[in-house]
């Protein structure tokens, strides 16, 4: 999705973002081991944009009809990072089947955002001036036409949340004339958001650790789980799989991280995190530093931080039995083929933290009916498409004796060659 709508720019460039680990030529192998097609061209880079404009968003790929994805703010984004995201968001729509069953096709996905200081514009919630921003950049690059509730729908990412979605659909619709909530997802509630959807990640993330698992033959109770990064999609995972048996013994985050080898307590840590913007220092337990984390003797390690974060040089040091992505492209592909080659059983983020985008899927539907769901129903509804995801993604593992993350581009990139043999390509 495209965020370079809401650019501050003072001295600022657009540029697509993201952030991954690239692992292109996994996808390549899945698309010609299992579709039996050329690669090239299917797939093609597809930016779109018109001269002389400067913002650079990336979608993926074309067949699809409509996109949804992440809006990131960040002083250190680059345009090939979006690339690479862009790619794993529309495996993950692809992976967990999001379609719109009108037109056939399943919808698509990029990322979009902005080289920003969050701490100067977002902190400040300074609506006015961003608002003024927008309006101006809107009006010198006619980017208000990209974005609309049938072509390319905004959700948030990095640095970015329920309040700028707010903005973007109040400016959207003041242009328009009338009010379209379906523009944005991961919306405040109030505003035709769905529930379930903030802590939609987290919670796809709990469903694939579950499955799992089982599939390596351990139980969720009494599981030991360490988590790198402790906002939104490593504080729910840690919360949910608190709740239901499993013991959480550290945490680390962009300050330093807290061990507890009898289990830490998460409500606690929760509090302490709010008030102190980090679990650094947190009394219930020992200080704990990310190498550290990493070593830890656990049944499942969630990485909900950074991209890159397990490589090569740490991944033999790596003693979990499951490896969660919580994150976007946390693991590079020398480190991925490593831990395979070990036996330590990976689901790829593609598959891990789709939860997010197939809410916002959910969110997109209930606004353009009108008619919204209880919290109940969106998480049942996220829990089958989720398990559907890993039976297939795992069931392919097994066809094609691969690992995970090359299954899961399996089943992606085969659903997309499907619709495309069957819609064909307009030049």
């Amino acid at each position: 999705m495209r965020l370079n709508v809401l650019v501050l720019v003072l001295s600022v460039a657009l540029v697509g973002v993201g952030s991954t680990s690239g692992s292109t030529g996994r996808e390549t192998a899945a698309a010609e081991v299992a579709i039996g097609m050329p690669f090239e061209g299917r797939w093609a880079y597809n930016i779109k944009r018109k001269p002389p404009y400067t913002d650079r968003n990336s979608s993926h790929p074309s067949v699809h009809a409509l996109y949804t994805n992440g809006s990131d703010w960040s002083t250190d984004l680059y345009a090939k990072e979006g690339t690479q995201v862009r790619l794993l968001l529309s495996s993950a729509a692809g992976t967990v089947r999001i379609e719109r069953r009108s037109s056939g096709d399943s919808c698509g996905s990029g990322v979009g955002g902005s080289r920003i200081s969050y701490n100067v514009y977002l902190g400040a919630g300074i609506r006015g001036s961003l608002n003024q921003t927008y309006q101006k950049i809107k009006a010198t690059t006619g980017i208000i036409e990209t974005l609309g509730p049938d072509s390319d729908v905004p959700a948030p990412d990095v640095n970015t949340n329920e309040r700028v979605m707010a903005w973007i659909m109040d400016t959207y619709s003041m242009h328009k004339r009338h009010t379209v909530t379906a523009v944005v997802t991961g919306k405040p509630v109030a505003m035709g958001g769905s529930l379930g959807r903030r802590e939609a990640t987290g919670r796809g993330c709990l469903f694939v650790t579950r499955q799992a698992l089982a599939r390596v033959g351990r139980s969720l109770s009494g599981a030991r789980v360490a988590v790198q990064g402790f906002g939104n999609v490593g504080s729910v995972s840690a919360t949910l799989l608190s709740e239901i048996g499993a013991k959480v013994i550290g945490v680390t985050d962009w300050k330093g991280g807290v061990y507890n080898s009898k289990g830490l307590d998460i409500d606690k840590l929760l509090v302490y995190a709010a008030e102190e913007k980090t679990v650094a220092g947190f009394p219930g337990g020992e200080p704990l530093t990310h190498d550290q984390l990493f070593e830890l003797d656990v049944d499942i390690l969630i990485p909900a931080a950074l991209e890159n974060q397990i490589t090569i040089e740490n991944a033999p040091k790596i003693r979990a039995k499951v490896i969660v992505e919580g994150a976007n492209g946390p693991t590079t592909p020398e480190a991925n083929n490593l831990l395979h080659a070990r036996g330590i059983f990976v689901v790829p983020d593609i598959l891990a933290n789709s939860g997010g985008v197939t809410v916002s899927y959910f969110e997109w539907v209930q606004d353009r009916y009108g008619y919204f769901w209880t919290e109940k129903q969106v998480n049942e509804r996220l829990e089958a498409k989720i398990c559907e995801a890993f039976k297939a993604v795992s069931e392919t593992s097994v066809k094609y004796v691969v690992d995970m993350r090359t299954a899961a581009y399996i089943v992606a990139i085969s659903r997309v060659a499907t619709v495309t043999r069957i819609r064909g390509m307009y030049a």
